[in-house]
């Protein structure tokens, strides 16, 4: 019996005890070396995350800013036209077009949350048009600053007589600083006043995106200092410098963005794109390693804890789990991938990130690729559901059984408040895609009276947020929300988008069924003359457009006969016929497009497709470019053709490409997804399991040569 089991000993000490101590040694090493160069990185990382930090604020604000420039050009062109510019006495100011341009005022104040006051200084008068209504200056002022005449003559002086441009700062008192917009309006005619248009800055609300900027931390500051170098805001820590301090440690250029780092502070000097200020974040090094040191001795202490336990789980899962550990790891990756994509969708609409480019690079990040035709939006009520971290879970079990079930369809999904967010990111239309989600929440929640709404279909990442928010009014309505109502004016629109929409997409036979709404609902339905004029201009033009593309398209020659059309309507009821039948017309220049043509033109597509499947900008847009016709139009024929997607044919080739890469030895996963054309590992880890049923890495081991 010793015999026995000392040969079995000695057996299982040659296979796997050793080994598995000098792995677990090797392990061991690695960590902590890795663990010291973690440490070395987080503490670079911190020091170049105050450059983002600031450089977040810096287009933040002065993005805030260039719409009050923008607001100040449509006060000028309403100003031109107005008669206030050849008043000839002061009974001018009491007419109903200064009040009405008073109310203008007021409605740019509301929209931009960065304004504090606008108002329009006639010099020759004395007499201000402002937000508050139409005064002289002195009651102007007094009705601004409650009834205290305190400090008119410094504001008169420094705002309403200065000889600025632009933007410029103010004293408010000792050591303060008030931030004003101000703009010369020539007169019309040479005999007319000057007048001078001055915005405020709300400071508050300038404060309100410094604090979203600052990081959560007790070591970073951040200032915003006039071109003087006094200080105008500043949101500081209590390990801050003061301000003798802060001006010692100022080297800075005007023109280009200043590293500071010494007398214990580092951080970064930027200029505003406005040149009337400057930002400035500072971080205390003390302040920030702090918590590092901490995180070091946590982290050698549970390298060391985890070397000692996990040789003792090894031991046993690597005789008796290994498929058990395989199956884990691939439920994990699936729950990070699906966590990271849950949180990029929610963090894009709960703070309306609508950059073109800045909503991209943050979806290839969390694997979201933006590359095929239509989006939608699926909202459903779950403020049923108590449990929050039960609904994420129903979440990911919806999106993950979706993408199973259609190959062609992305699916990601957040949860925001009581309301369940779907994304579906698919190429080609399937009547019955919608019922089967609605059926598998319905299936996860375990409730049939779910409530749900579909969004518009969209095309492109810069219309999500605006979708989005248009369904979640009508949604909230739906639901019986309080205060949730959507104003008349803006359903008057919502429906003239919808409209233009249908047109953009080609789908001619929407967009005629449309055209009554849309003639009653947006433009009979305007109460002014000029008004219901301008939008009705608004749907001609919008049809012209669309006539001149589907002329082009298919080398007609009918805009001429168009035209004629169009400017022979008398009457909105003719006009209405007349928009029906030039549509008519566009659909049977549609369906005129010959079998031959789409042949050569898919074709065309998939041989652009097979020379360039490996390179990072392929996809529906650039072979839109190539082949000349619309993005839809280009899925579609390939669809017909070849009974596949356009995206679905090239993840083939790059995943069948991938796999022949990876049975060489030593190239990694990251290197394998660049040279196959996606544009991030994370993707291309999603997109080949969901084709091969395995993750990459495992494919990888298991074909090693």
């Amino acid at each position: 019996m010793e015999m026995f089991l000392g040969f079995h000993l000695s057996k299982l000490k040659k296979h796997w005890i050793f080994p598995l101590l000098a792995g677990c040694m090797l392990i061991f090493v690695l960590l902590f070396a890795v663990n010291i160069r973690a440490v070395n990185m987080m503490e670079q990382e911190k020091i170049r995350e105050t450059e983002t930090i600031i450089d977040t604020a810096r287009q933040g604000i002065d993005h805030y800013l260039f719409t009050i420039q923008s607001s100040a050009s449509e006060l000028l062109l309403n100003n031109q036209n107005m008669v206030l510019q050849s008043a000839e006495d002061i009974s001018a100011f009491s007419t109903p077009e200064a009040y009405r341009y008073s109310e203008l005022m007021k409605n740019i104040k509301i929209a931009n949350s960065m304004i504090e006051d606008i108002y329009l200084y006639y010099p020759v008068w004395d007499y201000i048009v402002g937000t508050e209504g139409c005064y002289n200056s002195r009651n102007y002022f007094l009705l601004n600053s409650g009834l205290s005449s305190k400090g008119y003559a410094e504001w008169k002086s420094h705002i309403l007589e200065s000889d600025n441009i632009n933007f410029f700062f103010s004293p408010l008192g000792k050591n303060e600083e008030k931030l004003y917009f101000r703009q010369q309006i020539p007169a019309s005619r040479e005999r007319d006043p000057q007048s001078i248009l001055i915005i405020g800055v709300n400071d508050t609300e300038f404060m309100r995106l410094l604090d979203m900027a600052l990081p959560n931390d007790d070591g970073t500051s951040i200032f915003v200092l006039t071109e003087e170098e006094q200080l105008y805001l500043s949101r500081m820590k209590e390990s801050a410098p003061s301000n003798s301090e802060l001006q010692d440690l100022l080297t800075r250029n005007p023109n280009e963005s200043e590293k500071v780092d010494e007398d214990g502070y580092v951080g970064w000097e930027m200029p505003s794109a406005h040149h009337a200020f400057y930002y400035v974040v500072l971080s205390n090094k003390e302040v920030l390693v702090a918590h590092i040191k901490s995180i070091q001795h946590l982290l050698i202490m549970g390298i060391i804890l985890c070397t000692g336990i996990g040789l003792a789980i090894s031991l046993f899962l690597g005789l008796k789990q290994h498929k058990s550990i395989e199956k884990t790891i691939n439920s994990l990756n699936d729950k990070v991938l699906w966590s990271i994509k849950e949180s990029a969708l929610g963090d894009v609409l709960n703070q309306r990130q609508s950059d073109p480019e800045a909503l991209r690079n943050l979806f290839q990040t969390a694997g979201i690729l933006f590359d095929y035709i239509y989006y939608s939006f699926i909202l459903a009520d779950v403020s049923f559901q108590r449990d929050k971290h039960q609904s994420k879970e129903n979440l990911q079990e919806v999106g993950q059984s979706l993408e199973r079930e259609y190959s062609f369809v992305d699916v990601v999904p957040t949860l925001i408040g009581d309301t369940a967010v779907f994304l579906l990111n698919y190429e080609s239309t399937d009547s019955d895609l919608l019922c089967r989600i609605e059926e598998l929440i319905r299936q996860q929640w375990e409730k049939e009276d779910i409530r749900m709404r579909q969004s518009e279909v969209f095309m492109s990442e810069s219309q999500m947020v605006s979708i989005y928010e248009q369904t979640l009014l009508f949604f909230h309505k739906e639901l019986g929300f309080p205060g949730e109502t959507i104003p008349q004016e803006k359903e008057e629109v919502l429906i003239f988008d919808r409209w233009k929409k249908a047109l953009m997409l080609r789908e001619y036979a929407e967009a005629k069924a449309m055209v009554p709404e849309v003639l009653a609902s947006y433009v009979l339905s305007a109460d002014d003359a000029y008004v219901r004029t301008s939008r009705q201009y608004a749907v001609i033009n919008t049809v012209i457009q669309s006539a001149q593309g589907e002329d082009t398209r298919y080398h007609g020659n009918h805009m001429p006969e168009w035209m004629n059309a169009l400017k022979g309507c008398d009457s909105v009821k003719e006009l209405s016929a007349c928009l029906k039948e030039i549509l008519s017309e566009f659909e049977d220049l549609g369906s005129q497009y010959t079998m031959r043509q789409k042949e050569r033109l898919s074709y065309k597509i998939k041989k652009i497709i097979e020379e360039n499947y490996n390179q990072h900008f392929l996809g529906l847009c650039y072979i839109s470019e190539q082949v000349g016709v619309s993005t839809s139009y280009v899925s579609k024929v390939f669809k017909e053709e070849y009974e596949i997607g356009v995206v679905e044919y090239m993840n083939e080739l790059r995943i069948e490409a991938a796999k022949k890469l990876m049975e060489k030895e030593g190239i990694t996963i990251k290197e394998v997804a660049e040279q196959v054309g996606f544009t991030s590992d994370i993707h291309f880890i999603r997109i080949f399991k969901k084709y091969e049923n395995i993750t990459p890495g495992v494919y990888k081991r298991q074909n090693k040569v």
